[in-house]
C-alpha cells in the first residue's frame, strides 16, 4: 500500500458516519434511492410520498368517495406525510454532516494525543458496528408493531375518511387501515430512527468526554477550544420540528372539533419544550467541568 492510499484509508477510518449503515440505509441502496456519495433526496422524498400519502387519496377515492373531502381537509395526516416525513428524511443529512464535521475537526485541531486518538478510532469503530447491526432497527420496528396493535383504536376518531361508527366500536375504512399499518408506521419508524441515531451520537460524545482533550483556556471561543460542539444541537432540529408539527396538528384538531381549550395543552407544551431541550443539549452536558 503506497503512502497516499494509506493516508486515504486512515482518513476513512476516522470518519464517523451515523447514517451510512444499518438495514434502512441498505434497503434504500437496494431500491436505488441512495447511491455511493449520492443521497438523491428528490427520489427519496418522492418514494416516501408515493408510498405513504398518495395511496390514501387513491383508496379513499375508490372505496369511500364521500370521505374524500374530509381527507383533503384533514391536516393531521398531511402534517405527518407531507411535512414530518420529508423533514425527517432531509434531517438525516444534517445529522450526518454535523457529526462528520465535528469528528474531523477533533483530529484536524489536534485535540488528542496519539494514545487518545487511537482510543477515539476504536470508539468510531464501535459506533460503526452498533450502527450496522440489524437488532436496533428491528427492535424499533417491533416496538412500533406492538404499539400499533395495542393502541390504534384509541388514536382514531369518526372522521369520514378514517373510521365509521362511535368509540369504542369504530370501524376503520380501507384508507384508515392503510394509514394505521403503513403511513403512521413510516412516520414513527423514521422518528424512532432519528432518535436512535441521536442516541449513537450521545454515546460517542460521552465516550469522547472521557478522553484527555487538549483544551486551551484562552481559546477565542471561550470554551477551551470545544465551542465547535455547539454546532451539533442544530442536527436535532429536524426531529424536534417533525414531532412538534404532528403534535400541533393533533392539538389543533382537538380544539376545533372537540372543544378543547388552548390552555388544556399548556403543561404538555411546556413538557415538550423541556424534553426537546434536554435531548438536544444533553450530549453537551458531558463536557461540563466536573
Amino acid at each position: 500500500m503506497d503512502t497516499k492510499t494509506k493516508l486515504q484509508s486512515d482518513v476513512a477510518d476516522r470518519e464517523l458516519s451515523l447514517m451510512c449503515g444499518g438495514p434502512f440505509y441498505r434497503a434504500q441502496q437496494a431500491l436505488g434511492l441512495i447511491r455511493p456519495n449520492e443521497w438523491n433526496n428528490v427520489r427519496r422524498l418522492t418514494f416516501a410520498i408515493a408510498l405513504g400519502w398518495l395511496p390514501i387519496i387513491l383508496i379513499t377515492a375508490l372505496f369511500n368517495p364521500d370521505g374524500l373531502v374530509s381527507l383533503l381537509r384533514d391536516y393531521r395526516v398531511h402534517s405527518r406525510m407531507l411535512i414530518a416525513v420529508p423533514v425527517l428524511l432531509i434531517g438525516q443529512l444534517l445529522l450526518e454532516s454535523r457529526v462528520r464535521m465535528v469528528v474531523a475537526h477533533i483530529t484536524d485541531a489536534g485535540l488528542l494525543e496519539t494514545p487518545d486518538q487511537a482510543r477515539m478510532d476504536d470508539m468510531i469503530a464501535m459506533v460503526r458496528r452498533v450502527r450496522d447491526s440489524m437488532l436496533p432497527e428491528l427492535a424499533i420496528l417491533f416496538l412500533l408493531i406492538i404499539h400499533t396493535a395495542t393502541s390504534f383504536k384509541g388514536l382514531v376518531d369518526a372522521t369520514p375518511w378514517l373510521a365509521q361508527g362511535v368509540k369504542p366500536d369504530l370501524r376503520l375504512t380501507p384508507a384508515g387501515w392503510y394509514v394505521v399499518l403503513v403511513s403512521t408506521t413510516m412516520f414513527q419508524f423514521l422518528l424512532g430512527l432519528g432518535l436512535w441515531k441521536w442516541l449513537l451520537w450521545a454515546l460517542f460524545a460521552f465516550r469522547l468526554s472521557k478522553l484527555n482533550l487538549k483544551l486551551v483556556p484562552a481559546h477565542p471561543d471561550r470554551h477551551g477550544g470545544l465551542g465547535f460542539l455547539g454546532l451539533t444541537p442544530v442536527a436535532f432540529a429536524p426531529v424536534a420540528f417533525a414531532v412538534t408539527a404532528v403534535i400541533g396538528a393533533t392539538w389543533r384538531h382537538e380544539i376545533l372539533h372537540y372543544g378543547a381549550s388552548l390552555m388544556t395543552f399548556k403543561l404538555p407544551a411546556i413538557a415538550l419544550v423541556v424534553i426537546i431541550a434536554l435531548v438536544a443539549l444533553g450530549p453537551l452536558a458531558f463536557f461540563f467541568p466536573g
